[in-house]
């Protein structure tokens, strides 16, 4: 069996990026969960939060990958109805957590829209740093530079990839990077959240350093933020 399948059951198999991800984004709500009911309130309106983020952040997600990547997708209305195939661009799926709380205040649930996105700082750089790292699984998320100097030849710095003659060559790891700088962002943001929670800083701070972790993938010759492929969680 192939070593980034963790099971299969019948003809449909279930990847080990997949679970990780899965993980991932449990892990993440747990802790912006007991952040949140520990200092501001019941957690009930985070749930609901998490709903509205689905729910928008899903399908704006798949628009802005159909957009940059037409020749993926039959047409609109395939990319946004049918999600056997294509990506998801990850940054538009977090950028919804913005409206989907302020709807959760709209519902007049406890709490304030500030006091969640606080919370959720720290989760969603957990959730970002696990899903980075179900790359180990893939090929994705690699640099187009070619690590040539043997000592530099393994994480965090390179992971080597198959070429069309099945040669391994040996690309700079970016998904890992990028995964290691989300932890640090991670910890960063809570200990803004737990020094300044009541004075709003992590919002602000969070979104600073995110988007400098996920544009850094801009500075190497790929040049653009890699999306979530479907095709980690499972297949027939």
């Amino acid at each position: 069996m192939n070593a980034a399948v963790a099971a299969c059951l019948g003809s449909t198999f279930l990847y080990w990026s997949g679970i990780i991800i899965a993980v991932g984004i449990a892990a993440g709500f747990l802790l912006t969960y007991s952040l949140y009911t520990a200092h501001s309130g019941r957690g009930s309106g985070l749930w609901v939060m998490l709903f509205f983020t689905l729910l928008i952040g899903v399908p704006a997600s798949r628009l802005v990958h159909f957009y940059f990547n037409r020749e993926q997708y039959a047409g609109l209305v395939s990319a946004l109805t049918d999600y056997s195939g294509g990506s998801f661009w990850l940054p538009a799926a977090l950028l919804a957590m913005i409206p989907a709380a302020f709807l959760v205040c709209a519902l007049h649930f406890p709490g304030t829209a500030g006091e969640m996105l606080d919370a959720a700082a720290p989760g969603t750089a957990l959730a970002v740093a696990m899903i980075r790292f179900s790359a180990l699984f893939g090929t994705s998320c690699r640099s187009m530079i070619v690590v040539s100097t043997p000592f530099f030849q393994t994480y965090p710095f390179a992971d080597a990839v198959l070429d069309a003659r099945g040669n391994a060559v040996y690309h700079f790891a970016s998904f890992f990077i990028m995964a290691l700088l989300m932890l640090v962002v991670m910890l960063g943001m809570l200990i803004f959240y737990f020094r300044h929670h009541a004075d709003r800083m992590a919002v602000p701070c969070s979104c600073f350093w995110f988007c400098t972790a996920q544009w850094s993938w801009c500075l190497t010759p790929r040049g653009r933020i890699p999306p979530i492929s479907t095709s980690v969680f499972c297949s027939s």
